[in-house]
This record gives structure tokens, sequence and C-alpha cells, in this order.
């Protein structure tokens, strides 16, 4: 049974343990854990986050559409979208998910991740394989950033109005999310990112 307390326990020993070791072994003096770390371990670390999370969102999602509706779903991620990404953050670790064309106007991408939103949507008109990228501020934080593609089932509240949107769906949207612009989309599209920043 799938159970996103225990990736999160197993996730949150397993940054523990790393930032201990390189602590013990580098000592005091040693220059900042964000200079020690590769990129490669903060996209693992990153991955690691964003999947359960994702995880935990949509076979939520799933569960609310096969017993509800899609129009309950629209309000149910409304109300818990935010808390279940939370569920994953801590002191050190902050998630988020933004688009270009955001629902919730708390997502609006911020300098950093338009810039990053545009880079990827340039490398999919050019074809090319989207990875996730790292990138680090003058601050010491570490910035991971992932695609977020649409799948089949996101069709239903992100697809296309006048075919793929229940019209039972766009009346909830209209009334939770009166500035929605994250529809027209087709499977495959680039939805948004995920923002993991870890913290020193």
């Amino acid at each position: 049974m799938f159970s996103y307390r225990k990736v999160l326990f197993y996730f949150s020993l397993m940054f523990k343990l790393i930032y201990i070791s390189l602590y013990l072994s580098c000592g005091k003096n040693s220059p900042s854990i964000v200079s020690i770390v590769p990129d490669s371990l903060y996209v693992q670390r990153g991955d690691s986050i964003a999947v359960a999370t994702f995880d935990t969102l949509s076979k939520t999602l799933e569960y609310v559409i096969k017993n509800s509706g899609p129009d309950s779903a629209v309000r149910y991620c409304n109300v818990h979208a935010y808390p279940i990404t939370a569920q994953y953050a801590t002191k050190h670790i902050h998630v988020r998910r933004t688009s270009l064309k955001f629902r919730n106007p708390a997502n609006e991408p911020d300098v950093m991740e338009y810039l990053i939103l545009n880079e990827f949507k340039t490398q999919q008109q050019a074809g090319l394989e989207l990875k996730p990228v790292i990138r680090k501020d003058n601050k010491g934080i570490v910035h991971y950033f992932k695609p977020i593609l649409i799948q089949g089932m996101c069709i239903t509240c992100h697809g296309d109005p006048a075919s793929d949107i229940p019209g039972s769906v766009i009346n909830q949207l209209s009334v939770l999310y009166p500035k929605d612009q994250a529809t027209g989309y087709h499977i495959g599209d680039l939805r948004g990112i995920w923002h993991i920043q870890f913290i020193p």
C-alpha cells in the first residue's frame, strides 16, 4: 500500500545521514555543504521529493475522481494541493510548483522560474528531451527544477475546454479560479515545473 509518510521518513533519514557524514568528514572550517555536494546528488534528492509528491497528489485525485467525479477533484485541489506539497517540505527544503499558464495566482513564477520555464519550453519546441536542472544562487541555496508534462489524467481539467473538459469542471474552475490560464493542453505538453530549494 502506498504510504507517503514512509517515503518521507526514509528520504529524511537519508538526507540527515548524508549531511552528518559530510559534516564529520570535512570539519567545522570546511566550505559550505552547498559547495561540497555534487549536482547529481541534488538531482537524486529532488527527483525523490518530486516523485513522492506527485504520486501522493495523483493517487488522491484518482480516488476523488473515481468516487466523486472530476468537479470534486477541482474543489479538492483548491483546498488540499498546497498541504499535500508541504508534507514533503522541511526547514531546509522548500517544495513548489509553477507554470507559465498558472491556475492559482499563488503559483505565478518568479524571475528565476520564468527563465527556467522558458528554457524548457524552447527545448521542447526543438524536440529535445527535458531533464532536471540545478541552479545555485548567491545565498548558497540550491534550486532543483524538473519539468511537469501533461499526462492522460490531466486532460479532464487542463485540456481543451471545448472538447476535453466537462461542463461541471468548467463551472468549478470559473468559481474557484476566475483568472485560470491552465487549459488548452495536450498530452506531452509542458505543464510547468517542480521547484525544490535546498536551503543551507
